[in-house]
């Protein structure tokens, strides 16, 4: 099987993780709804609750209400957090501590790095990309942006002082590799949408809290209550398998992006020696807060996962 034969695997093994998240996430649109609906439903028909909280039994006009404003609040999250990364991938490298590196810079190694840079770009045909890094000891880069017009790559201290040449060269062409094919843009809707499932279990976790805090014994609580906890529980469960399948999708563009490296590069034992330096105990983990959800962005593993290898975005 040639090269061509396996990108079209992983194109094809990419579109069905995608189909499987899209599924996902109406599962827990579907479950939040239910929730909601059951909650009030559920309290709604004791008459001493009616009397006493005022709560009336809900009919099909309001379950319809509420299935549109879990959608539309679930639609205004996703759009929000487009919004904020509309910016391109200066925003992401930003939000990682990023710094950009200025042409003519007086620092040998990043100079270097601007050097490679202008190799890869021309040895894949793309524009030169602005050059950000992180003040991380450990390897590791990223390359953001929605085109090729607002891309930018990110680059690790530890990388610029502990790799050579060639091996830095291997993994800018890594991340050129994720440009082309458009897995950038992906890379930012995978965030995007993860973001509103993971303010469903915010908001469960602020809805036992303000229960918690309230001094009324009422039962007039209780939907609110059984609300917190059932969000809680779908979204920490939707944001544990939307992790898993984000892993997936980023495990399966990572093995064409290695081989496309070695297509620009000509150079098979640079991004291999690179990934034996990471392996010998450098690492590639991510000290950022902002890790977690741009972890399927790195070229290396940015979370300590080794013991959960099914949520590892990196293959082995």
């Amino acid at each position: 099987m040639n090269f061509f034969e396996l990108q079209d695997q992983v194109h094809k093994k990419t579109w069905l993780l995608i189909a499987l998240f899209s599924v996902a996430v109406l599962c827990i649109i579907g479950l939040t709804v239910a929730l909601i609906t059951a909650s009030f439903w559920g309290f709604g028909q004791s008459t001493s609750v009616n009397h006493a909280a005022g709560i009336q039994p809900m009919q099909w006009g309001s379950i319809t209400k509420t299935a549109v404003g879990v959608i539309a609040v679930i639609a205004c999250v996703i759009i929000y957090k487009h919004l904020q990364l509309s910016q391109g991938g200066s925003h992401v490298a930003e939000m990682l501590g990023g710094r950009p590196i200025e042409q003519g810079t007086n620092n040998a190694n990043e100079q270097q790095l601007l050097n490679v840079v202008e190799e890869m770009a021309i040895a894949a045909g793309l524009p030169v990309p602005p050059v950000y890094v992180l003040e991380e000891t450990t390897i590791n880069a990223f390359a953001a942006g929605f085109n090729e017009s607002d891309a930018v790559l990110g680059v690790t201290r530890g990388t610029l002082e502990r790799l050579s040449r060639d091996q830095i060269q291997g993994i800018i062409g890594n991340e050129f590799s994720h440009i082309l094919p458009g897995d950038m843009r992906l890379n930012l809707h995978l965030i995007a949408v993860l973001a509103s499932i993971i303010f469903i279990s915010q908001t469960g976790t602020l809805a036992l809290y303000s229960t918690s805090r309230s001094r009324s014994k009422s039962r007039g609580g209780l939907p609110v209550l059984s609300i917190g906890i059932g969000l809680l529980v779908i979204g920490s469960i939707g944001t544990f398998f939307g992790s898993v399948i984000k892993s997936a999708v980023s495990r399966q563009r990572e093995y064409l992006a290695d081989a496309s490296a070695v297509q620009y590069t000509r150079n098979p034992d640079g991004i291999a020696d690179a990934l034996k330096v990471i392996g010998s105990g450098v690492g590639s983990n991510m000290a950022s807060p902002s890790a977690s959800e741009c972890s399927h962005m790195f070229f290396g593993d940015a979370l300590f996962l080794r013991a959960f290898g099914f949520l590892s975005t990196h293959p082995p």
